[in-house]
């Protein structure tokens, strides 16, 4: 069975296959397996065959190439010193994972035969772990003259058990070889019945339908119709994709040895899974190794591409899947990355990675309210940057009356002042209804109430977005990160999910402009508080009505207007208010 995934198996992986192989026939009634040395060496020396010389599945071997040990499974095991008196081989290629390999296999309805073959006793795990070669797990299986196991007489088994839950929906016919369903690639998950192995059992009917509803269209595959399928067992292959969290029942009539049959289980499809990713969206500096991780999905998720911005003279980022569902990706430029994902129903879900180089704040203030911001990827500590009374921090402390933050969510301010102590703060705060604010997150907006003009330490490193992921309705106090911006690109950045438009630049500085304004607002209003004491207003719909009509109403309230034509923007560490 053939399959796509990326990387070598790890080194432990053989004891996971082993695992999950003796889990899956121990839930049909069936006796586990135990390692063999010889058996180990036969399916290793073909693993590592198949990456030498094909870099593809395969249960033969060439006399003559590297690593030969015998042209068939059953040849191998001879040379390798191990007298059978049954035995199969099941190869999985593409899988990284050792269960994961296994779980394909039983998925993959002619190797399940071979898993859950009754009378082996033995079994032997190789791994192909080559890098830049398909991965691959062979397991070979037998049982000698003197170990065959012989089930107890009148056993069946069934795949998946009575009872079981969390099934998966389908499979992939195409991926196994031989193809059990020739003309259809995806359908649904087999079923299968075994008797032991001396045993024959013949079908007159074998169903399968959700309780309750009418059989769905399944493909038989018997024995001796079918010479893939022993005649202890036989399978049916549902020819449409199961549903998500279904109970369905399989009734089996026939005969085994002659003697009438007839067989009814039941089993539930998994439910509906969303894909998951651990950080859909991060900022981190051009040097750094970003990390994403996915999970979840329906059948898995899988990297599907991604995609960039970059200048003329970028090379393309570096994108690495270092473990299953783990990736790490890595730029030589400053560039926004997306990673896409999708399972195998059709869900889709982005990462996105923000690279930036660092910059340094450098914050002056001056006497009465500033209004500022966080630019850097780092939270502000209000007790570090601002000192307390039992700490004082050199030439801040005694500058700063209180510093306050808007909490949107709770509609409330959090509240800070260097000059009380931690009992006198918090005192203070539940007597106004205000909380005591500890920290200033990246992209957030702060006031500051100074005594007189002073300069913070500078600080330096990662910045953060000016353009946040989400924004909640009513207001909300941000702060100017890494892109200066004018508030017309900041309003259509919040329309189209990125900074979009162009840059106009000065000496010295430069920032994003919209490149023509968003037709549906996403914003009602912007303010900037200046060093002068004066509101700067910004309203888009006043803007789209072109002509005077936002200046008009700024000077009538007394405001002071951003120009149409884009000449002011908001400063990198400046804070501003948006009303969504």
């Amino acid at each position: 069975m053939a399959g796509h995934g990326l990387g070598a198996l790890a080194a432990d992986e053989k004891a996971a296959a082993l695992d999950e192989v003796n889990l899956t026939r121990q839930r049909v009634g069936l006796s586990p397996v135990t390692t063999n040395a010889l058996l180990n060496q036969a399916a290793q020396a073909h693993a590592d065959y198949l990456q030498a010389n094909v870099n593809d599945i395969s249960h033969d071997e060439t006399p003559g190439l590297p690593g030969f040990t015998g042209a068939t499974p059953g040849a191998r095991l001879i040379a390798a010193g191990y007298s059978y008196s049954t035995m199969n081989e099941v190869i999985s290629g593409g899988d990284t994972s050792g269960q994961k390999a296994v779980q394909g296999l039983v998925q993959a309805i002619y190797h399940r035969f071979g898993i859950l073959a009754p009378a082996v006793a033995e079994v032997g795990i190789g791994q192909g772990a080559a890098l830049g070669k398909l991965p691959n797990v062979v397991i070979d299986f037998g049982a000698t003259f003197g170990n065959a196991v012989t089930m107890p007489q009148g056993w069946l088994g069934t795949y998946p058990v009575d009872g079981q839950t969390g099934v998966v929906r389908d499979f992939f016919s195409n991926t196994e070889s031989p193809d059990p369903v020739a003309n259809q690639d995806r359908v649904g998950y087999p079923v299968s019945i075994h008797a032991g192995a001396n045993d024959t059992l013949l079908v007159t009917s074998f169903t399968l339908k959700p309780v309750g509803g009418a059989p769905v269209q399944v493909q038989l595959l018997n024995y001796p119709a079918d010479a893939h399928v022993p005649p202890s067992a036989a399978a049916i292959v549902p020819l449409s994709v199961l549903d998500y969290g279904t109970t369905y029942q399989a009734d089996f009539s026939g005969t085994r040895n002659g003697q009438s049959v007839n067989l009814s289980w039941t089993f539930t499809t998994a439910a509906y899974a969303t894909i998951q990713i651990d950080l859909p969206y991060q900022r981190v500096g051009t040097s750094q190794v970003a990390r994403v991780q996915v999970s979840g999905g329906n059948g898995g998720s899988h990297l599907t591409g991604h995609s960039w911005t970059q200048g003329s003279t970028d090379p393309a980022p570096q994108v690495t899947e270092v473990s299953p569902g783990v990736f790490e990706v890595r730029v030589a430029a400053p560039s926004d990355v997306t990673l896409n994902f999708a399972d195998t129903d059709g869900q889709t879900r982005a990462a996105k990675v923000s690279f930036a180089d660092s910059i340094t704040e450098a914050t002056v203030l001056v006497a009465g309210w500033n209004l500022l911001g966080n630019p850097l990827q780092t939270a502000i500590q209000l007790q570090q940057r601002f000192g307390s009374v039992d700490a004082p921090v050199a030439g801040v402390t005694d500058n700063v009356v209180s510093v306050w933050k808007w909490l949107p969510g709770n509609a409330q301010w959090a509240f800070y002042a260097p000059s009380m102590t931690a009992s006198a703060l918090a005192s203070y705060a539940l007597g106004k209804g205000y909380v005591v604010l500890d920290r200033i997150e990246p992209g957030e907006g702060y006031w500051i109430n100074a005594k007189g003009q002073f300069s913070f330490p500078a600080r330096s490193g990662v910045p953060s977005s000016t353009v946040p992921q989400t924004l909640p309705t009513g207001w909300s106090l941000l702060g100017v990160g890494g892109e200066a911006v004018t508030p017309a690109a900041f309003d259509k950045a919040l329309s189209v999910g990125r900074l979009s438009g162009q840059s106009m630049c000065y000496p010295g500085e430069c920032w994003q402009v919209s490149g023509g304004m968003a037709a549906t607002p996403s914003i009602k209003t912007m303010w900037t508080w200046d060093a002068k004491g004066q509101w700067r207003f910004f309203a888009p719909s006043l803007a789209l009505d072109g002509g005077t009509a936002l200046q008009d109403y700024a000077t009538g309230k007394g405001y002071v207007a951003y120009d149409l034509a884009e000449n002011l923007y908001l400063h990198t560490g400046e804070g501003f208010w948006v009303n969504r």
